[in-house]
């Protein structure tokens, strides 16, 4: 897990300046530099192919684990991570009035009283990884995700104090083997108090109030995305009803 101390770089798009969310993130770079970042080559030395002792030869042989060539299918997972962040967060400035709102009351409790920056308009969006088993898929996802930090720590943007703010970027979760939508909605409660290096929060007793519950925690810690992994084996096909998840879940 990384923690980082939040550095704003400007944002390009106008409507994302000002937003201490987003300007905290890194800064968009060319492909060509991030790739330098995915890459690994372990080193290699003729001298080891053509050791004597083939124990040694098989023992370097454990650093192929440890290659990392990025394709093409790397950068389209990266950027389409990348603007998805940014979208969910071009929502959510910490400073607007229409955020101080969103993060008051729950979505189906919201007053008639519309702040001066109107009412909250969810932007999240939803992306899907589909593959061959053992492809590579949890790998790629893994090192695109690492590139982020997990949660930044504010202070103060331009003047304006934002202590005690913790940003969670992202968090990543294994969906159950059982379909269970009480033990997705705790597992994503106890990774986001492991993230805020905070006491365990204790579980609703209902469905209902423990949806609610996990809305508040999200709204709380900037989530900026959520990963569910599902996982290689089931006893019976995963099906969680948006109906039954809170809205920071749910596509816009």
């Amino acid at each position: 897990m990384t923690i980082t101390q939040a550095i704003y770089h400007d944002a390009i798009l106008p409507e994302h300046k000002g937003n201490p969310l987003i300007e905290a993130l890194p800064p968009k770079i060319a492909w060509q530099v991030v790739m330098t970042v995915f890459c690994n080559y372990p080193d290699y030395a003729e001298e080891v192919s053509e050791h004597p002792n083939p124990l040694v030869r098989e023992e370097y042989l454990n650093r192929i684990e440890e290659l990392r060539q990025p394709l093409t299918d790397y950068e389209s997972c990266f950027r389409a991570i990348e603007r998805a962040i940014k979208k969910g967060y071009s929502a959510k400035n910490p400073l607007s009035p229409t955020t101080a709102q969103y993060l008051h009351y729950l979505v189906d409790e919201r007053p008639e009283i519309e702040p001066r920056t109107g009412f909250f308009q969810p932007k999240g969006e939803g992306l899907t990884l589909i593959g061959e088993r053992g492809v590579g898929k949890s790998s790629m996802l893994e090192q695109v995700l690492n590139y982020f930090p997990n949660v930044i720590e504010h202070d103060s943007y331009k003047g304006c104090s934002l202590t005690a703010l913790k940003q969670v970027v992202w968090i990543k979760v294994d969906c159950p083997s059982n379909s269970s939508v009480r033990d997705l909605c705790e597992e994503i409660l106890s990774v986001l108090d492991l993230s805020l290096d905070k006491e365990k929060t204790k579980p609703a007793g209902t469905i209902g109030a423990l949806v609610r519950q996990l809305e508040q925690c999200i709204k709380s810690s900037f989530l900026g995305m959520l990963i569910i992994e599902s996982p290689r084996v089931h006893r019976r096909p995963v099906c969680l009803s948006q109906a039954t998840l809170p809205d920071s879940f749910k596509l816009s």
